[in-house]
This record gives C-alpha cells, sequence and structure tokens, in this order.
C-alpha cells in the first residue's frame, strides 16, 4: 500500500463512520408534552360563565311561559268540569281544551329541543376555542404534544355506589402523577389565554 493510500483509507473509513454517527448525533430533542385540563379551563371560562348565565336567563323565562300554559290549561280543565256532559257548551270547551293540550305538547316538545341544541352548539363552540387556545399556548411554550388531563372525583362515601361504577371513574383517570409547579400543566395559561381573547373581541349588542 503506498503512502497516498494509507492515508485516504482511514479518512474514507472515518467519514463512513461519522456519516452513520451522524444521525444520533443530530438526532432531535425528546419531545415536549405537557397536559391540561378540559373540565377546569371550561368551568373558568368567562365567555362560558357569560354565556350559561343568558341561557339560564332565557330558561327562566321558557319556565315562567310553561307555568302560564299549564295555567291556562288548568282553568280550561276546571270550567269543562263544571259544564254538562253532551251539552253545546260542553262539547265546544272541551274541544278547546283538547286544542289547548295539544298545542301545549308541541309547544314543550319544540321548546325542550331547541334549549338541548342551544347547549349542544355553545359546547362544541367553546371546546373548539379551548382546542385552539392549547395549540396557541403550546406553540408559544415550546410544547410538541398536550395530553388531556382527566381528574374524576371519586366520593367520599363510596358505598353510594356500585364497583363497576367505582372502577369507571377510576379508570378515567388517565394522569396519576404530575410534579408540582413543573410547567407541563398548560391548564392556567389557557384559561388565562381564552379570557383575554374574550374580553379583546366584540361583544355582542
Amino acid at each position: 500500500m503506498n503512502l497516498r493510500s494509507r492515508y485516504v483509507f482511514p479518512a474514507l473509513l472515518l467519514g463512513a463512520l461519522a456519516s452513520f454517527a451522524a444521525p444520533s448525533a443530530r438526532a432531535q430533542a425528546a419531545p415536549r408534552i405537557g397536559i391540561a385540563n378540559p373540565a377546569k379551563i371550561f368551568e373558568d371560562m368567562e365567555e362560558r360563565k357569560d354565556a350559561q348565565s343568558a341561557l339560564d336567563a332565557h330558561l327562566n323565562r321558557l319556565r315562567q311561559e310553561d307555568q302560564n300554559k299549564k295555567g291556562i290549561l288548568q282553568k280550561l280543565k276546571e270550567d269543562v268540569g263544571q259544564l254538562k256532559a253532551g251539552t253545546p257548551q260542553y262539547d265546544a270547551k272541551n274541544a278547546e281544551l283538547l286544542k289547548g293540550a295539544i298545542e301545549y305538547d308541541v309547544w314543550a316538545r319544540m321548546v325542550q329541543a331547541d334549549a338541548g341544541q342551544q347547549q349542544k352548539t355553545l359546547m362544541v363552540r367553546l371546546y373548539q376555542k379551548i382546542q385552539a387556545a392549547v395549540a396557541e399556548v403550546a406553540k408559544k411554550q415550546g410544547f410538541d404534544l398536550v395530553l388531556t388531563e382527566q381528574v374524576p372525583e371519586i366520593p367520599a362515601d363510596i358505598s353510594q355506589i356500585d364497583p363497576n361504577q367505582l372502577r369507571a371513574l377510576i379508570n378515567t383517570r388517565n394522569v396519576l402523577f404530575n410534579k408540582p409547579d413543573n410547567g407541563l400543566d398548560l391548564t392556567q395559561a389557557v384559561i388565562l389565554q381564552l379570557n383575554a381573547d374574550y374580553k379583546k373581541a366584540p361583544q355582542p349588542k
């Protein structure tokens, strides 16, 4: 082997070894994983509180209207009871009662369906905002993945639930330990982000 080949071969060998070693040397840092508790975020959202207050007020008005309608039907029922069956007056008042009962039933079903749809729409809209805020906070703080933290509350008196219910509660918890103040819990940061965005957003008049 001549002098040139003696130096070239080791250089090529070192280059080849370097090419194999390069991936580990250039390996990316382990992904940074955080957690967030959607239930707590949802509970502390100012937008959720305002929307819930408005929805509760709407439901209270509907309950009052429901009581009024029931009162009218009760009065019709009492009027029918005071009339003699088979008379024209009885038949007319009874027909009025039947019509009112049918209209009330239709109204109650529509109101219930509409209230349920409003609640579901609100939940989906707020959840989408939570998801977007988690992504925004995660990007700002350099997180690659954010997991949902679920911490179901186990009743102090477990005699009130059966073993299957207790097992379901225990199995629902997906974070068994999270060191306090380790910077991995984004829950509070997401709440602050959502509430700040809500304050800046134009409010409906």
